[in-house]
C-alpha cells in the first residue's frame, strides 16, 4: 500500500507560494529598471550576475566601450568610472537589488518558510527561470516541492489503519447527535472521552475490544 495522505497545511503552502510570487515581482521590477539604464536589453543569461555581482556587472557594461585614456593620457577604467556621470536610475537600481537580497536573507532565516531552509542566495535565485518569451517564472519543481513540504503522510500499516479507523469514528460521532445539546468545547471533549471509556480490552490472551457495559450504564 502506498503512503496515505492524512493532512495538508494549506495556509503554510500558500505562504510559501506568496513569498515566491513576491520575489518574482521584485525581480520583474529590477529587470524593468535595468532596461531603463540604456545599457541594452536585459539578457536572461545575466540574471545571476545582475543580482549577485551587481556593481561589477554594471561596471563592466558601462565601461566596455570606453577608452582607457582622456585626451591621450592613460586613465584606468576604475578612475574613469569614478568621475563619469552615471545613468539615471543607476544608484536606485543598486539600492533596490540590495533590498531584494536582504529580503532573501530574511526568508532563509525565517522559521515559518520551509522552502528556503539551508539555501544560499544563489539557490533561492535558482527557484526561478525564464519562459520562451523571456518572462520570469517560478520553477514548477519548486511549487511541487513547497506543496510536498506541507503534506503529511501515514507511512506504516499501523498508522494507515489508525487514521482510517479514526476517520470512521469521527464520522459516526458527528452523526450521533451527542454534541447537539452542548456548545462548550470542554464539555464536548469530555463527551468523546466518555465514549472512548465505553470500550475496553478484555482478556490477557484474547486482547479483543469489547463494550464496557458499566460505563454505558452511567453515561
Amino acid at each position: 500500500m502506498e503512503n496515505l495522505l492524512i493532512d495538508f497545511n494549506k495556509s503554510g503552502y500558500e505562504s510559501e507560494i506568496l513569498s515566491l510570487e513576491t520575489l518574482k515581482i521584485c525581480f520583474e521590477k529590477v529587470i524593468e529598471h535595468y532596461n531603463l539604464l540604456g545599457l541594452g536589453h536585459f539578457e536572461t543569461k545575466d540574471f545571476h550576475n545582475l543580482l549577485l555581482n551587481t556593481e561589477k556587472f554594471l561596471f563592466d557594461n558601462l565601461m566596455k566601450d570606453k577608452q582607457d585614456n582622456i585626451s591621450g593620457l592613460p586613465v584606468s577604467k576604475e578612475k574613469m568610472f569614478e568621475i563619469m556621470e552615471k545613468p539615471t536610475g543607476y544608484y536606485s537600481l543598486i539600492s533596490e537589488i540590495k533590498d531584494i537580497n536582504e529580503k532573501i536573507s530574511s526568508k532563509i532565516k525565517s522559521q515559518y518558510l520551509k522552502l528556503y531552509t539551508g539555501c544560499s542566495q544563489k539557490k533561492v535565485i535558482d527557484f526561478f527561470d525564464f519562459d520562451a518569451k523571456g518572462a520570469i517564472i517560478i520553477k514548477q519543481k519548486k511549487i511541487d516541492q513547497a506543496k510536498k513540504l506541507y503534506e503529511l503522510y501515514a507511512t506504516t500499516e499501523q498508522s494507515k489503519t489508525a487514521f482510517l479507523l479514526a476517520t470512521k469514528v469521527c464520522e459516526l460521532l458527528n452523526k450521533s447527535g451527542l454534541f447537539q445539546s452542548h456548545n462548550d468545547y470542554y464539555t464536548n471533549n469530555r463527551q468523546v472521552e466518555k465514549i472512548m471509556e465505553c470500550i475496553k480490552i478484555e482478556g490477557k490472551c484474547e486482547n479483543a475490544a469489547k463494550i464496557n457495559i458499566n460505563k454505558i450504564k452511567y453515561f
